[in-house]
């Protein structure tokens, strides 16, 4: 592993805010992400880029913004998946603050300013946020991403985060809070290397089951691109299978007072799952009779409308069908 930097950071009255960056073959959208970073109102900021390995030109687009502006740290390692990139951006990071930043993604120019003001009043460990879907370019509907509005409130506990989670007002997006650095330490947070799809799931599940004061900004403040060449839209066994070890994983970790309604929100996980799978795949059953463990346990009546529609069409094979008929088209 190597670091390239240009620089130092300057001091500055306002709190140090680390924003961490990993960025695999990220060449067609690194240079939006890093602008909207570099570009922020809140100037005291150090930029993290985990180059994961890239094959095209995305160190080369980094180390130039390292070398024009002496904020932005640049890491060449291995590849070895976004939550191995991230836990090495934890451990470098020196801010009281941490945001992450997917390389596909941008941020709004008031983004740091704004939450860093809401944790410094607050005294909160997190900052949850609103923010943007965007496809080629676009703003779509944001229920696209997460079924329901952004909850109303101002503060809660961590626990309650993620029930807001598990209701489908929240999203499993590490990007999507600014995090207080001294606690996520004191919590050990970290991801896991050895799963490379809903590693974010995991982590928010074991760090939000602290005490912990969450608050809440309804502002749209970061720009997330549904993007299907992404890493977290990749298909395969292993991938689906991998993200099948973190629903189990994190129904141990539930109470029985939010079991029911994690495996709510674990139902339409476990279908996205069975839709990476190749057509044919001995997997498919195991992660169908998941879907429907996970539906009992919730309460079919509990489930939304689609949720229940790609249920059933995925228990009764008839999804099976219509994507073979969409293959020979």
């Amino acid at each position: 592993m190597t670091v390239a930097s240009a620089g130092s950071i300057a001091g500055m009255d306002n709190p140090l805010v680390t924003v961490v960056i990993p960025a695999y073959n990220a060449e067609r959208t690194l240079v939006e992400c890093l602008s909207s970073v570099c570009d922020q109102q809140y100037r005291n900021i150090e930029i993290i880029v985990i180059d994961d390995g890239s094959t095209d030109d995305t160190a080369h687009i980094a180390q130039t913004y390292a070398e024009s502006d002496g904020r932005v740290y640049v890491i060449h390692k291995s590849n070895a998946g976004p939550g191995a990139a991230r836990n090495d951006g934890l451990r470098m990071a020196q801010g009281k603050y941490l945001q992450f930043v997917d390389a596909d993604d941008v941020l709004e120019p008031s983004a740091i300013v704004t939450t860093v003001e809401i944790a410094e009043c607050t005294q909160a460990d997190l900052v949850s946020f609103d923010f943007m879907l965007l496809s080629n370019g676009c703003a779509v509907s944001r229920s696209g991403a997460v079924p329901q509005a952004y909850p109303k409130v101002k503060q809660s506990s961590g626990v309650e985060c993620l029930r807001q989670i598990y209701s489908g007002h929240l999203g499993y997006f590490s990007w999507a809070f600014l995090y207080r650095l001294d606690t996520v330490h004191a919590f050990e947070m970290e991801y896991p290397e050895d799963v490379h799809l809903l590693e974010d799931m995991f982590m928010l599940n074991r760090l939000l089951r602290h005490d912990l004061n969450v608050a809440y900004c309804d502002k749209q403040l970061y720009g997330y691109h549904n993007n299907a060449r992404s890493i977290s839209h990749a298909s395969g066994s292993a991938r689906a299978m991998q993200g099948l070890k973190v629903v189990t994983a994190v129904e141990h970790m539930c109470t029985p007072d939010d079991l029911q309604l994690y495996a709510q929100s674990a139902v339409p996980v476990l279908l996205y799952l069975d839709s990476l799978l190749p057509m044919g795949s001995r997997n498919h059953r195991l992660l169908r009779a998941e879907a429907r463990r996970m539906a009992s346990i919730a309460g079919i009546g509990k489930l939304e409308r689609r949720v229940l529609l790609r249920l059933a069409l995925t228990s009764t094979g008839v999804i099976d069908v219509i994507r073979r008929m969409r293959n020979r088209s």
